[in-house]
């Protein structure tokens, strides 16, 4: 089982990766980069907010969209036919300020993509040799309606010493391209196996019955249990409560004092072990078992 990946190392990602961080208030590891883009940042945000802009909805499409477009107003425009809103010259205003962000980005990274490809060189290597082997492990855990035939990686700028999105409308995932394993515990081939694995919970049978808000969450979630487990097979990682606990921690999902994603992964995996429910309804009990965040 070997899904055709097609490898992107994208510098207008990257820029709109960094933006989107920093928009939610994350702390990223070049705080020089965080000084040059904060002002066009802070305009590009107030242009939004005065257009009436769903703000969720545009950072969830404009990075993944970014990958692909690179002309600033085309992107705005195929970013408002999906989402709406925007009054009379919205689209120019905000295509301004996303080109005013990316330019003092790059001037501060003038080279970036041809960093990025040669970051993500290790990467692909690693992932050749055992990714196919992992997915091949996920679907005799799942279902082997779950894994793709094809999917777009992303490279984009490391911030936080890794990081993946999976972007399930655009059958893409996002991924820094770091140089090496930030936890030798869950190497970063494990992580891209996860991100790949989220892909088809897009399809109308696992989506329609979860809400769009919270589908990104819960399709981490569910893929969670059955890729370490997959990597367990493959000798990349082990499976148990303390490795779980470090993915939600370090793959960052939600925290908060009534959120406990592992426990409640960890039991729900074990549910779903026993009674090998069709993967669409797993996914429903798993969607009641985890509070609202």
């Amino acid at each position: 089982m070997k899904p055709e990946l097609t490898w992107l190392a994208s510098s207008s990602a990257s820029f709109m990766h960094v933006a989107e961080l920093l928009r939610r208030g994350d702390t990223i590891d070049d705080s020089g980069l965080a000084a040059v883009i904060q002002q066009p940042l802070d305009l590009l945000c107030a242009e939004l907010d005065t257009s009436g802009i769903n703000i969720r909805q545009f950072w969830r499409h404009v990075v993944p969209l970014a990958a692909g477009i690179e002309s600033e107003q085309e992107l705005v425009d195929v970013i408002f036919r999906k989402i709406g809103g925007g009054g009379p010259g919205a689209s120019a205003r905000i295509a301004g300020r996303i080109r005013d962000l990316k330019l003092a980005m790059r001037n501060a990274k003038p080279h970036l993509t041809d960093e990025l490809a040669q970051r993500g060189g290790p990467l692909r290597e690693h992932w050749e040799a055992r990714g196919p082997g992992l997915l091949r492990q996920f679907a005799d855990l799942t279902s082997d309606d779950l894994v793709v035939e094809t999917a777009q990686v992303i490279l984009v700028q490391p911030c936080r010493g890794g990081g993946l999105r999976a972007h399930l409308p655009y059958n893409s995932v996002r991924m820094e391209a770091v140089l090496y394993d930030p936890e030798p515990k869950l190497p970063e081939v494990v992580r891209l196996a996860w991100g790949i694995s989220q892909l088809n919970l897009d399809l109308p049978v696992y989506s329609e019955v979860i809400s769009p808000d919270r589908l990104p969450t819960i399709a981490g979630l569910a893929a969670l249990p059955a890729i370490l487990t997959a990597g367990e097979h493959v000798e990349l990682t082990k499976f148990n409560p303390d490795t779980l606990i470090l993915a939600c921690e370090l793959w960052r999902f939600p925290q908060g004092p009534q959120i406990d994603l592992p426990s409640t992964a960890m039991r729900w995996w074990e549910t779903y072990q026993q009674s090998r429910a069709p993967w669409a309804v797993a996914l429903q009990a798993l969607d009641r078992m985890v509070p609202e965040f």
